[in-house]
Formats: structure tokens, sequence, C-alpha cells
């Protein structure tokens, strides 16, 4: 190799090593300016919850007590099962209140058929998505993105953690059955009639019936988010 060839390969690998020392740099200093709500975890990017002022410093056993409350209050007034769930942690958290909205039918079995799945599963798993679901960016309508689904698969998993809690406790996550257990028979929502029992059976004023289910859901979901390090005490 002639000195004038040994010159050119030097200022090739000084310009590969300069280049790739400036990607680092620019690669951290975004880093560093990212909103502080977002971390970088096993499975992709992570939403971490901001707790609203007047709670900041609770307990975590005070966290979940009011994370009971609030959902409960939800229920008893407002009704609305994932709905309720949803507000009372956001009385909480920092949720955009268009999750509230976009949850207004999952409500008795899903269009209070009570067929479906309970309204506060919904609810508490639409939350527990909204902070480790996949975004957007995540997807395509062009090309296969399954060999990248890891979030997916976190979030399922998580999700999977608020199922296995109704499972435990009620032995089911489908309003019918719930409503068996809890009323000992069914209602059909959409019947006047139908309704009317069930409120008088004390569907969203004794305390041990629905308004308990949405407490629940909102204190299992305040403590998955709280075992994940989704909310920092």
């Amino acid at each position: 190799m002639d000195r004038k060839e040994g010159f050119s390969h030097d200022v090739t690998r000084r310009r590969f090593f300069t280049k790739a020392a400036l990607t680092t740099l620019f690669t951290l200093g975004g880093l560093a300016i990212l909103p502080k709500r977002i971390s970088w975890g096993k499975a992709g990017l992570t939403n971490k919850a901001k707790v609203r002022e007047k709670y900041r410093g609770l307990s975590r056993q005070e966290l979940l007590d009011k994370a009971y409350e609030q959902g409960a209050n939800y229920e008893r007034y407002s009704t609305g099962c994932a709905q309720c769930a949803i507000a009372g942690l956001g009385e909480i958290l920092l949720i955009d209140d268009i999750v509230v909205k976009v949850a207004t039918s999952s409500c008795g079995g899903q269009a209070a058929m009570a067929m479906g799945t309970c309204g506060g599963l919904i609810g508490g798993t639409m939350i527990l998505d909204y902070f480790l679901g996949r975004p957007l960016e995540g997807m395509s309508n062009t090309a296969s993105k399954i060999a990248d689904s890891r979030t997916q698969r976190n979030a399922v998993g998580v999700a999977k953690l608020l199922y296995d809690k109704y499972i435990k406790e009620y032995g089911t996550i489908l309003c019918l059955a719930i409503q068996q257990k809890l009323f000992g028979r069914h209602y059909y929502f959409l019947d006047p009639e139908e309704y009317m029992k069930f409120e008088m059976a004390g569907g969203h004023s004794d305390p041990t019936k629905c308004i308990r289910v949405v407490g629940n859901t909102a204190r299992w979901t305040m403590e998955i988010l709280l075992d994940k390090g989704i909310v920092e005490l």
C-alpha cells in the first residue's frame, strides 16, 4: 500500500468513527430530553402515571383504599362499571378525559345486554393499556410487525393479572354470572321493569353489590400499576 492509499484509508476511518461518535451523542441527547413520564422498559416505551398533587405522599395502602373509594362512589352516583372504574382512578391519576367517554357503553355486560364481560374489568384493562399498551407507531397496515410485538404481549400479560383477580374473587368475568353470584339471579337491563328490580335489589345502593365490584376493580388496577412501577410512591 502506498502512502497516498494509506492516507485515504485513515481519513475514511476517522470519518466513520467521528460519525459514530456524533450519532451516539445526538441519541443520548435525545433520550435526555424525553418527557419524564416516559421510560424505557423491557417491553419498550412505558408511560409513567402521574399522581394528582392532593394524593401525593400517600402510603401504598392509603392509595389502594382511595382507589376503591373513588371507584365505588362513581358507581353509586353515576353507574356504568367501565366508566366508573376509569373515572375513579382518574380522580387519583392524570388520565385523559376521553378515556372515560370511550368506555360509555361498556356497562351491563357490554351495551347493557348482560351477556359480555363485566364493565369493571373492561375499564380496568383500558387503564392498564393506557399506560402499558401498544401505541399506534408499533402497528402497520402495510407490513408485518408480528415479530416486534413485545409491547403487545407484555400488555396482555399485565391485563391477565386483573383477569386473574376477577376469577379468584368471583369465579368468572361475565356480568351475567357475577349478577347471579351477587343477587341470586340476573337482570335484563334494557327492560325498564327488570332494571327497576335490579335497583330495588341494591344494584347501586348496596355497598356489597356492583358498588363493591367497581371499587375492587379500581383497587386491583391501582395495585397492578404500583407493582409494575407505573405508579411510584
